[in-house]
């Protein structure tokens, strides 16, 4: 534990983010909240061009099948 934290921070250094980066943006991440997250998703994911594909046996299977 103490030696990942100590690799994080050195590493933060290392890329000019200052030694405290990795805590800052643990705090930014968990400030997040469910309606945050919902309208990035809104934003970026169109449902209706979404693919699904099923992997597996067919058996069971009628071509053009919709989910």
């Amino acid at each position: 534990e103490l030696g990942s934290y100590a690799l994080a921070t050195a590493l933060d250094e290392l890329y000019g983010l200052g030694y405290a980066h990795t805590e800052e943006e643990d705090a930014l991440i968990e400030a997040v909240t469910l309606e945050q997250v919902r309208a990035a998703a809104a934003a970026c994911l169109c449902p209706e061009r979404a693919v699904v594909a099923l992997v597996g046996p067919t058996s069971g299977v009628r071509p053009g099948t919709q989910v």
